[in-house]
């Protein structure tokens, strides 16, 4: 019996030997099968020459076409196609020969129901067949290979790749099921793309059965890295931050975190070769982020708690954060002089502040004990302080970093009131009804509730009603060095005072009253009768050449004046200003330069650029104070001799011929001296005419002009210098002569204005003053006048002083004056005797050459042909 196992579906051969062994012939070969009483095939050979032409049978009712004999074999076999499972038996051949006895062989055949394809399951979910699965990295896999039928029972083996990891399995015949669990533990980075495979087999006919899955792991990152760590980093200033990571599968993601917060909005990150990514982070560290961590984080979002982390301790550097505070046991609102007061200055920098100053108002402090500055630390102490102590108080530190400097800290000094700065003792001038408004300005803190006013002549002291003044606020606006707060602690009471009679002239008082007292010294306002001021005199104008290149020199000739007076009665009030015109003589029309300057202690002076030589000019000269501007003191004529023009084709002076220029300089000079002892015997001879036709011009010599006036022996004077009735002036080179004109009433002085106006302006005086006396009799500076006689239309008495008057006569002389000045019965003209004029001490006389033979600025003589009256 020989067994033969064939595959359900398959073919199968079943052999049968037809070889004899004593070579005898075939003649027939039948095949049966257990249970069937005929034969199921039959090849015969009998009457036929070869195989091929044998004659072949299969029953129908079992292998039927399916069944085939082959004889070319060795040995020969039946072959059955579609082996199907009722083909499964016990088969034997019964072989005839010709001579030989005949051969009978049996066989087993069995056929083998194949398995169906294993179908693999992970938990109760069946995978895909040669597809992905997906596992964490350090995951179990826990997969089920299920095959149904098979005959025999398949064999169930799990594969990694090609090396057998699990060859368990069960069968149920119940169910018919074979089964195989796989549990593989922590699959890692080494399984990434790896094949698990599910082989069932229970024959060797075909080949086995597989089911194949392939592993995708997800992997956590292996490195995550900051590459740019500062050892420090200042505030406020921008970084760029990168991170780089690597081993994540799929893509990592990678976030940034500050102190547990997470930072978004500023992160740019990129994806680069072999699994690794980058990330950006713009960050700009701020002064709190100082001692916090900055991480960059980076995970697999398929992989819980695979976060890796990399942090950087942030050493952030930053200016000094000043915060100013007054004392805690202090209330800022309950402050006064004499009280002690400290500050607390608070600092938080890193690095740590090597400096530590304190201002006020914008002022750096300094210690010093002695007026109560008291630096400690990180603390101010003032003590006894005063109403000058309050302002804004500022604390600045400074390091590596930078400054900064603290919250201002206003300290308010609770104080009586007092007087403004400037404001203690005004002077205010008026006229009779005239009203002025006095504003009592006062500084205090709190701010007064009440005032009162009172007025003193020095006869009696009145208390002003309450109904005639108001509280207003101090007039004005802050100064440049005064601020806001200092300006709002000012405040006033206006009082409307109008002078009726000369009792109302006097002394005008104001105290102010707040909560913490009364104000010690009253403010003052000294009312005076006062008006404009009178107008300049001795005025004199002086050239002033400015120096040209030689080019410059050849095309035009320009010059100046610097023009100075002597200030006369300024009304009663302080002079503000002064103010120039100047006027071309030729047109008389618009005003060519003006100039103010302001009021000072010194002399009036103007200098006058940019005027044009050979030109006549007259000058206009005003005082102003807070009542107006003064009577002009005018000089005119003034012409500027300068520098004559080159008028030669040839501008090179190096071809001037060294005798020709010697030459023409001493022409020059004899035309000089002679001029000017022509121009000197004119005046001589048309000063002693009064009321002459025309003035002389007044001629500002060149610089290093010849000196040509003489000089008299023993008065030093000049010669053409002889009239006695000019007062001497020391700041001119030669005095004036004046032909006497009196002062006439307020009726006449129109008059002769109208008068004067008339006249041509080449006989228009140089200079002309009015002369109105001061109510006040207290005057000072006054120039020497020795004798006071009066027209000849007028009958009063004649003062003659023999000797220079004193301060006493001036005073009694301005005292007669201003008693008689409303009845305007009596005019003063001012001569000068002989003797007095002697005694007086003579001032240099200016020239243009010194007797030592030095070169000095020549000075321009005002002449005119009134009187040049003194300052009272």
């Amino acid at each position: 019996m020989v067994t033969i196992n064939g595959v359900l579906g398959n073919k199968v051969q079943l052999p049968c030997n037809i070889q004899s062994e004593d070579n005898d012939d075939l003649n027939m070969v039948l095949w049966y099968k257990e249970g069937a009483a005929e034969p199921i095939y039959r090849f015969d050979v009998r009457g036929r020459r070869q195989f091929s032409n044998a004659d072949l049978w299969s029953s129908p009712k079992a292998l039927g076409p399916r069944a085939f004999f082959i004889t070319a074999s060795d040995p020969a076999h039946l072959s059955i196609d579609r082996l199907q499972i009722k083909d499964e038996g016990i088969y034997w051949c019964r072989v005839d020969f010709k001579n030989s006895p005949t051969r009978n062989k049996k066989m087993n055949l069995t056929v083998i129901v194949p398995s169906s394809r294993p179908v693999i399951l992970d938990g109760m979910k069946p995978v895909i067949l040669n597809g992905n699965e997906t596992y964490n990295e350090g995951s179990d896999v826990n997969l089920i290979c299920e095959v149904r039928d098979g005959r025999p029972p398949p064999k169930l083996t799990w594969y990694l790749e090609n090396t057998v990891i699990d060859e368990s399995y069960h069968y149920n015949p119940e169910s018919g099921l074979t089964v195989n669990r796989l549990s593989y533990p922590k699959v890692g980075r080494q399984h990434l793309k790896a094949r698990l495979i599910c082989e069932s087999s229970n024959t060797n006919l075909v080949s086995p059965q597989i089911g194949l899955v392939i592993l995708n792991v997800n992997l956590k990152p292996l490195v995550v890295q900051i590459l740019t760590k500062e050892p420090r980093v200042s505030a406020d200033k921008k970084y760029n931050v990168e991170c780089r990571t690597s081993g994540s599968v799929p893509k990592v993601i990678i976030t940034w975190w500050k102190a547990n917060k997470q930072i978004k909005g500023k992160v740019e990150n990129y994806t680069v070769e072999n699994n690794q990514s980058l990330s950006t982070l713009s960050y700009v560290p701020n002064i709190d982020d100082d001692g916090k961590y900055l991480t960059c984080r980076a995970e697999n979002p398929s992989i819980p708690e695979s976060a890796l982390e990399d942090k950087w301790r942030l050493d952030v550097q930053y200016e000094p954060v000043v915060t100013l505070k007054m004392g805690e046991t202090l209330n800022p609102d309950d402050i006064k002089e004499g009280d002690d007061v400290y500050f607390e200055c608070s600092v938080k920098a890193n690095p740590k502040a090597y400096k530590l100053a304190w201002f006020k108002d914008g002022k750096e402090l300094k210690n010093n004990a002695t007026v109560g500055i008291v630096l400690s630390d990180y603390s101010l102490v003032l003590q006894r302080i005063t109403r000058y102590s309050a302002g804004d108080y500022t604390c600045l530190a400074a390091n590596s970093e930078g400054k900064s400097e603290s919250n201002p800290v206003t300290l308010q000094i609770m104080y009586a009131p007092v007087c403004k700065e400037g404001r203690s003792a005004v002077v205010v001038g008026a006229l009779k009804q005239e009203t002025v408004s006095l504003v009592c300005s006062v500084e205090s803190h709190p701010a007064p509730l009440t005032f009162h006013w009172t007025f003193n002549n020095s006869g009696e002291l009145v208390e002003v009603p309450h109904s005639r003044y108001s509280h207003v606020p101090a007039a004005g606006t802050p100064s440049v060095a005064e601020s806001l707060k200092e300006y709002q602690q000012f405040h006033g009471s206006r009082l409307n005072y109008t002078p009726a009679t000369e009792m109302d002239y006097g002394t005008v008082a104001c105290w102010a009253i707040n909560q913490v007292g009364k104000q010690r010294a009253p403010c003052l306002f000294q009312v005076i009768a006062a008006g404009r001021p009178h107008a300049l005199h001795n005025c004199s104008a002086t050239e002033m050449s400015a120096p040209l290149d030689a080019e410059e020199l050849i095309a035009k000739s320009g010059t100046g004046l610097i023009v100075r007076c002597l200030e006369g009665y300024n009304g009663g009030l302080p002079i503000d200003s002064y103010q120039l015109e100047v006027v071309g003589d030729e047109d008389g029309g618009p005003i060519l330069f003006n100039k103010t300057v302001p009021g000072s202690p010194n002399e009036p002076a103007f200098e006058v650029a940019g005027l044009t030589t050979g030109r006549s000019y007259r000058l206009f000269l005003y005082a102003i104070n807070a009542k107006g501007r003064s009577e002009p003191a005018i000089l005119e004529p003034v012409t500027l001799k300068g520098v004559a023009m080159y008028t030669t084709g040839n501008t090179d002076a190096s071809m001037l011929s060294p005798l020709l220029l010697g030459l023409a300089a001493t022409a020059t000079l004899l035309a000089l001296a002679v001029a000017g002892i022509l121009a000197a015997l004119y005046r001589k001879h048309s000063n002693g005419r009064p009321g002459s036709p025309k003035h002389a011009p007044i001629v500002c010599e060149p610089p290093n002009a010849g000196a040509t006036t003489p000089v008299h022996p023993q008065t030093k004077q000049a010669v053409d210098d002889i009239d006695p009735d000019i007062i001497p002036n020391e700041y001119e080179r030669r005095p004036l002569t004046y032909t006497p004109i009196y002062k006439t009433p307020p009726q006449r002085r129109k008059k002769d204005r109208s008068t004067d106006e008339a006249i041509s302006p080449e006989k228009r005086p140089i200079v002309q003053h009015g002369l109105d006396l001061p109510p006040d009799p207290m005057l000072s500076d006054c120039l020497p006048a020795p004798t006071i006689n009066y027209p000849q239309n007028h009958v009063s008495q004649v003062k003659t002083y023999s000797n220079p008057p004193t301060m006493a006569d001036f005073k009694q002389m301005a005292m007669d004056a201003y008693n008689q000045r409303n009845n305007q019965n009596v005019y003063y003209s001012l001569q000068r005797s002989g003797k007095g004029l002697s005694s007086m001490p003579q001032r240099p006389v200016s020239s243009s050459v010194s007797a030592q033979g030095k070169f000095h600025q020549p000075e321009v003589v005002t002449r005119s042909n009134r009187i040049q009256e003194s300052c009272i």
